[in-house]
C-alpha cells in the first residue's frame, strides 16, 4: 500500500537565509492536472506532447515544426539545382564507373553531366512532381503551434493578410478561455489566503 508523500516544510536555499516555512505557507496552484502530475499542464506543453493512437504515435508540433524548418533548405537544394538522369545504352565499364563517381561528388546545386561517346544518350531532369503540393500540411503545422502558443499575436508578424483587426477577434476569443483561469485563481487566492486571517 503506498502511503501519499506530506509536506513537512519548505526550507530555503543557504543564500536565502536557509529559513524554514509550514506547508500552509506556500499555496501551490495546479492548471490542468493530468494524473499524479504535480504542476499540471503549462501552457507551451501542449506543443511538446505525441500523441498515441494504437500503439502508433505521431510526434509533438514543436518538433514537427522543427523537422520542416531543418528540411526546407534540402529540398530547395535538391530542386532548385535538379539532378540529371543520363542514359547511356552500351557504355563501356570505364564510362559508367565515371558516371558513378561525379554523380555521387556532385555540388549541392546539382549537376550536368555530359558524354562524349559515340553511342545514343538521353538526359532526363529530375523534376518535382507539379501535383506534390505540401503547403497545405505547413500550413496546418503553423496554424496548431499557434494556438498551442495560447497568442494569435505572432500572426501579426507572420501571416499576410492578418490585421490587427482579426488579432483583436482573436485575442477576444482567447479572453473566453482566460478568464475561466483567471476566476479560479481568484477564488484560490480568496480561499486560502484571506480566510486565514
Amino acid at each position: 500500500m503506498k502511503i501519499p508523500y506530506r509536506i513537512q516544510g519548505y526550507k530555503l536555499k543557504h543564500s536565502y537565509g536557509s529559513e524554514s516555512f509550514k506547508p500552509e505557507a506556500v499555496i501551490h496552484w495546479q492548471i490542468n492536472r493530468v494524473g499524479q502530475s504535480a504542476y499540471g499542464i503549462g501552457i507551451l506543453q501542449v506543443l511538446l506532447h505525441t500523441l498515441t493512437v494504437n500503439f502508433d504515435k505521431r510526434p509533438n508540433y514543436a518538433w514537427m515544426k522543427g523537422k520542416l524548418e531543418k528540411v526546407m533548405p534540402k529540398i530547395f537544394e535538391k530542386y532548385a539545382g535538379p539532378d540529371v538522369l543520363a542514359h547511356l545504352p552500351n557504355a563501356s565499364e570505364e564510362t559508367i564507373r565515371k558516371f558513378e563517381k561525379a554523380i555521387k561528388e556532385r555540388p549541392e546545386e546539382g549537376l550536368w553531366l555530359f558524354y562524349t561517346g559515340k553511342q545514343e544518350a538521353n538526359v532526363f531532369p529530375v523534376t518535382i512532381d507539379p501535383r506534390s503540393r505540401f503547403e497545405y500540411y505547413i500550413d496546418h503545422i503553423i496554424n496548431q503551434f499557434y494556438p498551442g502558443c495560447e497568442t494569435p499575436l505572432p500572426r501579426l508578424f507572420s501571416t499576410p493578410g492578418f490585421t490587427e483587426a482579426s488579432a483583436n477577434a482573436a485575442l477576444d476569443l482567447q479572453d473566453m478561455l482566460i478568464k475561466p483561469i483567471q476566476r479560479y485563481i481568484k477564488r484560490q487566492v480568496e480561499r486560502n489566503i484571506f480566510d486565514l486571517f
